[in-house]
């Protein structure tokens, strides 16, 4: 065996390569002997054996190729310069309702619309002419579905670098571009909420420079978005007194990462000034440094209106209290200059009468009716008293109505009114009288002095009969 493989270099040079066939040529010096041909005979059979490695080997490649062709999650086909399937993987040809086998060695036109499969010839023609794949997306309909799918041919090439055919693979992207829309429907209801929103926002780098603003904090200002994004400070857009107060708490901003309801005023390019309110959050980079800031502006013109207004509101509401209150005051002592002048001087006419029937009946009727009669007068007495106590609560004092009761000789215990001794101090009740209404602001027209007097006769019987327990029978006995 060690001479046949000493002698394989030796007959390597008999064989020569011409049309894919090995020729014996004539050696140099002589020709070739039996230990030669022994050797030819090992390496042949080496060879094949050599052959039948590579083959399985090859298979084996094949069918791991093929494995992993089935188990991506496309659909992959291989065509022939003559735009014929070559290969294909289950998931194409369950497209097709055919198996890889059946689809082998057909084109387009096989499978697809007439218009279709023109135009996969003239892309695949495309690709093998110029040597450059393609990448497209296409709406088709599957099952009744319309789906996105993304479609990528590439030129293959032979052993020997010309290109043999077109590869393509093809995968359903339909959730990934749904995904995709909802993305950008996402963004761009994110950006109109930002650029749109009630209130303005501003965003502002380390040195209060203006980076980022909305639409509504330009429509505010009344500038272009030019004129702002690097160019304008925060600090040009505040008030002369807001500038003041923003530095101050500014520390405080880049310290805690918030600002909370600060009230500010912007200077509109005009020169109109906006009251607002500000709400900050601090940016920090992954150091912990301050890097810029997001600010959200309020306007707070109305609210500073409505609060101007109620204060005013207020003040009105106030001044309407006190009107009330001074004609409720003038109302009560109207009604109870009335009530006096009503109600007091019926009762005591009705008083009078009944002293006066009583005493117009015999003295054996009165006796035999003291009780009842003494109860009326009794309740004349109370509803009398009653009201003068209202009158008193509902006005100041118009008159002085305290009377002492007086013994009278001529009756006993019997009280009689002093009429003659108030005719006589009349001016000097009248003249207290008026002075008390002047100090309370009545006018002395509800001042009736007659009545007064009246009343002051009627109040001093009542407590004179009270304090000594004389009835109005004894009365009528006395009389």
């Amino acid at each position: 065996m060690g001479s046949h493989r000493r002698a394989v270099p030796r007959l390597l040079r008999l064989l020569r390569a011409e049309n894919g066939e090995g020729r014996v040529m004539p050696l140099p010096g002589g020709g070739a002997t039996p230990a030669d041909f022994s050797a030819l005979k090992s390496l042949v059979r080496h060879l094949q054996r050599q052959r039948r490695l590579d083959a399985d080997e090859l298979h084996r490649s094949k069918e791991r190729f093929q494995a992993l062709v089935e188990s991506l999650p496309l659909k992959v086909f291989v065509k022939d310069a003559t735009a014929r399937y070559v290969a294909c993987n289950s998931l194409f040809a369950s497209d097709l309702g055919l198996t890889p086998e059946q689809v082998a060695g057909r084109n387009d036109f096989d499978f697809y619309p007439a218009h279709d499969a023109e135009r996969f010839l003239r892309e695949d023609g495309r690709i093998i002419g110029s040597g450059n794949g393609i990448a497209v997306h296409e709406n088709v309909l599957q099952d009744g579905l319309e789906k996105i799918v993304y479609i990528v041919k590439a030129p293959f090439h032979d052993a020997r670098g010309e290109v043999a055919g077109v590869i393509g693979a093809i995968l359903d992207v339909t959730g990934n571009k749904q995904n995709e829309r909802r993305l950008r429907q996402f963004a761009y209801e994110i950006e109109d909420l930002y650029q749109c929103a009630p209130c303005a926002y501003q965003s502002i780098d380390a040195d209060g420079v203006l980076r980022r603003i909305n639409n509504t904090a330009l429509a505010w200002l009344g500038y272009r978005r030019d004129e702002v994004i690097g160019r304008l400070r925060l600090e040009d857009l505040l008030s002369e007194t807001s500038r003041l107060c923003f530095a101050g708490v500014f520390p405080d901003l880049m310290q805690s990462g918030a600002l909370r309801e600060l009230a500010l005023d912007l200077v509109r390019k005009d020169g109109c000034l906006l009251p607002v309110s500000l709400n900050a959050i601090a940016v920090y980079d992954d150091d912990g440094n301050f890097v810029a800031s997001n600010l959200a502006f309020s306007d707070v013109a109305v609210r500073c209106e409505l609060a101007r207004e109620q204060r005013m509101q207020q003040r009105r509401l106030n001044d309407l209290g006190q009107r009330l209150a001074a004609v409720r005051a003038e109302e009560r002592q109207r009604l109870a200059a009335e009530l006096q002048a009503r109600a007091v001087s019926k009762l005591a006419d009705m008083a009078c009468a009944l002293t006066n029937l009583a005493r117009c009946l015999p003295e054996d009727f009165c006796n035999e009716h003291r009780e009842q009669l003494d109860g009326v007068q009794a309740l004349l007495d109370g509803a009398t008293a009653d009201i003068l106590d209202i009158c008193a609560g509902q006005q100041p004092a118009i008159a002085d109505f305290t009377v002492q009761p007086q013994p009278d000789s001529t009756l006993g215990t019997q009280v009689v009114p002093p009429w003659l001794e108030r005719r006589r101090s009349r001016c000097r009740r009248q003249a207290a009288s008026a002075a008390a209404c002047r100090s309370t602001g009545m006018g002395t027209d509800f001042v009736d002095f007659d009545f007064v007097e009246r009343r002051s006769g009627i109040s001093r019987r009542s407590q004179d009969r009270q304090q000594s327990g004389v009835d109005l029978a004894a009365q009528f006995r006395c009389s």
